[in-house]
C-alpha cells in the first residue's frame, strides 16, 4: 500500500512539474499599453494607437510623470529642475500603478527605455506579454569592460551622457543634428525638422543612469508571459548586438522569447516610415502566442 502511495505521489509530482513548465500564454486580453522611451513623449505612439484601435484593441499610451504635455512646452522648460530629479524607480512606480488599475493584464509595447520598463513589468507578472522595440537592456546584459569592442564606439558615446560619473544630474536635450544622426537615422531628411519639432524632448540623466542599477536587474529564469525583442539593423543607440545579448539572457527562461531584426531601420523604429511592417509583425506574433 505504501509503495502504491509513493508511486501515485511521484506521478502527481511529475504531472504538476509538467504543468509548471508549460510556458505562459498571452491569453484573450485586448488591452495594450504603449510605453515610450527617453527623448520622446507619448505622442510618438499616436500612429500606433490609431492603428491598434482599428484592430479592436483598447489602447493606452500614458506618459512619464510630468511629461504629458506638448513637446514644445516641455522643451521650453529645459533645463528643467523637476525633470532632472526623475528616476527610473519613479517611472516604474508610475507604470506599475497604471497597469494595476486596468480591467485586465495588458500587452505592453515599449520602445527603448520603455522596452526596459516593459521587460521589468512583464517579469513582475503585471503584463500578459510584451513587445519591445530597440529596448534598453536590463542590468548585466552589457559588460562595461567589453562594450566598445562588442557594440562599437558609437554605442558607448551615445550612452556616455547618462552613465558618465562626471556628469551632473540634470537633463539632456538632443540638438536637431544629434536627433537626426543618432536617434532618427533612416528618416527622410525633409521630415526630420518636423519630427524633431513635434516629438523631441529632454531626458533625465538620473532615469538613464538607472538602467545600470539594481532597479533594472531581472531574474531571467522567472515565469512570465511571451516576450518579443525587435531590433533595427541600423540602430546607433541600441545596436542589434545588444538586442541579441538581451535575447540570450533569457536562454534558460521557461517563457516564450522571440527576436526579430528589421533591415534598414534605425533607433526610432516605431516612427520611421514603414513602421506598419513592424506593427503587423508584432500583432501576428501576439496572436500566435495567445
Amino acid at each position: 500500500m505504501k509503495s502504491m502511495k509513493l508511486v501515485l505521489t511521484l506521478c502527481l509530482s511529475l504531472f504538476v512539474s509538467g504543468l509548471a513548465a508549460e510556458p505562459l500564454r498571452i491569453g484573450k486580453t485586448k488591452t495594450i499599453v504603449l510605453i515610450h522611451g527617453l527623448y520622446l513623449t507619448r505622442q510618438s505612439w499616436e500612429p500606433w494607437k490609431t492603428y491598434l484601435e482599428a484592430k479592436g484593441f483598447k489602447v493606452h499610451s500614458p506618459g512619464y510623470p510630468g511629461l504629458d504635455g506638448e513637446p514644445r512646452a516641455i522643451r521650453a522648460r529645459h533645463p528643467d529642475a523637476a525633470l532632472a530629479k526623475l528616476t527610473l524607480e519613479e517611472v516604474l512606480a508610475h507604470y506599475r500603478s497604471y497597469v494595476s488599475k486596468l480591467d485586465e493584464k495588458p500587452i505592453l509595447i515599449g520602445h527603448s527605455m520603455g522596452g526596459l520598463i516593459s521587460q521589468i513589468l512583464l517579469s513582475e507578472g503585471l503584463a500578459a506579454g510584451a513587445v519591445v522595440l530597440d529596448s534598453a537592456p536590463p542590468k548585466g546584459v552589457v559588460s562595461p569592460a567589453t562594450a566598445m569592442f562588442r557594440h562599437g564606439l558609437r554605442f558607448v558615446r551615445n550612452g556616455w551622457g547618462f552613465v558618465s560619473p562626471f556628469a551632473d544630474y540634470d537633463t539632456i536635450l538632443l540638438s536637431p543634428e544629434q536627433f537626426a544622426s543618432e536617434f532618427a537615422n533612416g528618416f527622410p531628411a525633409a521630415d526630420l525638422p518636423r519630427v524633431y519639432e513635434e516629438l523631441s524632448i529632454p531626458a533625465s540623466r538620473r532615469q538613464g543612469k538607472g538602467a545600470l542599477t539594481d532597479t533594472a536587474k531581472l531574474d531571467f529564469a522567472r515565469a512570465r508571459g511571451p516576450l518579443l525583442l525587435v531590433a533595427g539593423s541600423e540602430d546607433r543607440i541600441i545596436p542589434p548586438s545588444v538586442v541579441k545579448l538581451n535575447h540570450e539572457a533569457y536562454e534558460k527562461s521557461a517563457g516564450v522569447t522571440g527576436i526579430k531584426e528589421f533591415s534598414g531601420r534605425g533607433h526610432f523604429i516605431g516612427g520611421q516610415p514603414g513602421w506598419e511592417e513592424v506593427a503587423d509583425f508584432a500583432l501576428k506574433w501576439i496572436e500566435e502566442n495567445r
